[in-house]
């Protein structure tokens, strides 16, 4: 499986779960994924072809206080079956408990490019 490289995502790019969140919230959203060697996993008992993935840092204004001012939402990016409307899906917000709540956007994303 090749590794996945982040990639920031344009706010007009976004996905509707993501781009209804008022942009005064919204940090930066980032994606990566491959189409051509997809996962295949078992949602909801049904084979599914993940291609991708986007995390979205988002301003928290409930926990800043505590010293976590950042909230990350994950989310799948599947392929649909043929018949569908659309080529793809994106299903979430998955919250980690160990990622959900941030002091910061990771150092890491800092160099990452534009898709």
């Amino acid at each position: 499986m090749a590794q996945w490289e982040p990639r920031y995502i344009r706010d007009v790019d976004l996905p509707f779960c993501i781009s209804r969140v008022p942009i005064r919230l919204r940090l930066c959203t980032v994606g990566s994924g491959d189409l051509i060697q997809p996962i295949e996993m078992s949602i909801e008992d049904r084979p599914r072809l993940v291609v991708g993935g986007l995390d979205s840092y988002r301003y928290a204004p409930d926990t800043e206080e505590a010293g976590y001012p950042v909230d990350k939402d994950n989310f799948l990016i599947l392929q649909n079956r043929v018949g569908f409307p659309s080529k793809y899906a994106t299903l979430g917000p998955f919250k980690r408990a160990d990622d959900h709540h941030l002091p910061d956007i990771p150092k890491e994303l800092y160099e990452t490019k534009v898709l």
